[in-house]
């Protein structure tokens, strides 16, 4: 990697959220690295005018806040900032025309990709501009978390339009009497480690709206992380460079046969062997 140059700090301006592979925020004072989890290299530079990142960049919150975690916290434990706001909930699938049902060609969009119809999977997620390891792309709060047990009970208490967006899910049926809010939490839910009353963390898995649109492939595009301390899920780039249009992808999991009698499909990534129903033990 070539040294560190001072960069104009408008040079980030076209990414917005500033965090791309090449980037950096260079100044007079202190630069601290960081690992992103996706093992790209960044530095965030605590001498940046607060005032003008605020201005430019769609931050969580203010960056002086953002400077404060990063000093308060030791270096071995530096973890990527959160840059984006939650992202809004996606529109329902299909819409009501007259006397007609259509279907929508785009559910929800951000600056870096959109949910749309996929060519072969559904709905999936495409880059809207070209992205760049570290890039982050989302950061998204849960519809609702919640054991399998209390599924059904937890999304009929939601408020209405939040109970028809998690309805709205695909749901693979891989138990015999599961409803329908069952079916789409094992399918779409994400792991989701949060701090109990003892001090210990226990896994309660969240409903993702957007993330839940997101296709498999055994070789992803797009790492994801469950961040408890900002109850929030989110996706950075793993690729080196994704092209505009582009699918973007995270991995279910590499066991071609859970892949398929969990989430109801067979791998056709290209990356992974093959899964053959008639040929598994379980047939």
């Amino acid at each position: 990697m070539d040294s560190i140059k001072p960069f104009p700090f408008r040079v980030i301006h076209h990414q917005r959220q500033g965090m791309a592979r090449d980037d950096y925020f260079v100044g007079f004072q202190v630069c601290k690295k960081f690992h992103i989890d996706t093992h790209g290299l960044a530095f965030l530079d605590l001498a940046v005018e607060d005032e003008l990142a605020n201005d430019i960049l769609s931050l969580s919150k203010p960056l002086e806040e953002i400077k404060a975690e990063f000093l308060d916290t030791g270096f071995g434990k530096l973890e990527s900032p959160i840059l984006l706001q939650p992202a809004e909930l996606p529109l329902l699938t299909s819409y009501k025309n007259g006397h007609d049902i259509k279907e929508r060609l785009t559910i929800f969009s951000n600056e870096f990709f959109e949910i749309r119809k996929s060519p072969t999977a559904g709905w999936g997620a495409f880059a809207s501009k070209k992205l760049y390891q570290g890039d982050q792309i989302l950061v998204e709060k849960a519809l609702y978390h919640a054991i399998y047990a209390d599924v059904t009970t937890s999304v009929r208490s939601l408020p209405e339009k939040e109970r028809l967006i998690a309805n709205d899910m695909f749901g693979h049926k891989g138990r015999d009497g599961e409803t329908h809010e069952e079916a789409v939490w094992n399918t779409n839910a994400f792991a989701a480690y949060v701090p109990s009353k003892s001090g210990y963390k226990r896994n309660m898995p969240g409903l993702f709206a957007v993330a839940g649109r997101f296709n498999h492939s055994c070789l992803p595009k797009i790492d994801y992380k469950y961040r408890a301390s900002h109850e929030s899920l989110v996706f950075t780039v793993r690729d080196w460079v994704i092209e505009e249009g582009q699918e973007l992808t995270i991995s279910y999991g590499q066991d071609p046969s859970v892949l398929y009698y969990k989430y109801g499909f067979i791998c056709e990534c290209g990356h992974c062997r093959r899964f053959d129903p008639r040929k598994s033990e379980w047939s």
